[in-house]
């Protein structure tokens, strides 16, 4: 029986799904330091329950490994899992080993060889449309008072920077205060960039390159409101074509504020 096992999973297409056959900094064999990859066994071949065990030989430096996997008899069967490299990996081999859990039960595994590439720069600023904003509909005059109906639009463009090529990425920028002296923002995402991003905390998904967040608001009466946009929960995308990888930011422009003044209070005339 342990011959006849032998000699078939020996003769089995564990293949672990990699990149390119020209390795490049970001495919699955190279990851990026603090990205994460998926991978695929596949062809598994097993008569009886067995366990998968996926380890890494290298200097774990925070990587994070799948938890074992209970796997059941069957022919070409398929084991995919994702593995986070971490912050300081060092290269090693990524193996899966397959175990049948009978008592005495036999093993077999694959590795592939995975050096890790170091992390791409991944920062993203927000900047505002210039010049500060008063509570008033913008260009009233003669004592129109800051309570009248009319609005005002701050544009909050988010730019990314990375040496990563051909990728996607996703953010949350929030507003603080939450409102203007108890009144709500509408907040819409008018860059075509992304999908989401129209209420606070604005959520993106999927931009590409630079996005534009515009808040309106009613002017209202009220003290002076410091508006701040706070970008948070930056996450980069490399393209399929480098693996697939996830990498948290590693940077936010400084938090763009835009001051909105309060409006001196005038009554009228007193003429004699």
């Amino acid at each position: 029986m342990k011959k006849q096992f032998y000699s078939l999973v020996m003769m089995l297409a564990l293949v672990i799904v990699a990149g390119s056959a020209f390795a490049a900094p970001g495919d699955r064999e190279h990851p990026y330091l603090g990205g994460t990859y998926s991978y695929t066994l596949t062809g598994i071949t097993l008569t009886g329950a067995a366990t998968a065990v996926i380890t890494y030989s290298g200097t774990a430096g925070g990587i994070i490994l799948p938890a074992d996997v209970s796997l059941t008899a069957g022919a070409a069967q398929s084991l995919p899992f994702s593995v986070t490299y971490g912050a300081t990996t060092g290269a090693g081999d990524l193996t899966v080993t397959i175990t049948y859990n009978a008592a005495g039960g036999c093993a077999n595994h694959i590795s592939l060889a995975i050096a890790p590439a170091t992390r791409p720069t991944f920062t993203l600023a927000a900047i505002t449309s210039a010049g500060n904003l008063c509570q008033v509909t913008t260009g009233t005059t003669n004592n129109v008072a800051a309570s009248s109906s009319g609005s005002n639009t701050i544009d909050y463009t988010i730019t990314p920077t990375s040496a990563a090529s051909g990728y996607t990425y996703d953010y949350t920028l929030t507003l603080s205060p939450a409102n203007i002296n108890g009144t709500s923002y509408t907040v819409t995402n008018v860059g075509s960039n992304g999908t989401g991003g129209n209420a606070n905390p604005a959520v993106v998904s999927g931009a590409s390159g630079v996005s534009i967040i515009r808040v309106t608001f009613n002017t209202t009466a009220g003290a002076q409101v410091d508006l701040a946009g706070t970008l948070t929960a930056g996450t980069l995308h490399v393209a399929s074509a480098e693996g697939g990888g996830t990498i948290s930011c590693t940077g936010y422009g400084t938090a763009a504020t835009k001051t909105i003044g309060a409006l001196p209070v005038i009554g009228t005339f007193t003429l004699p």
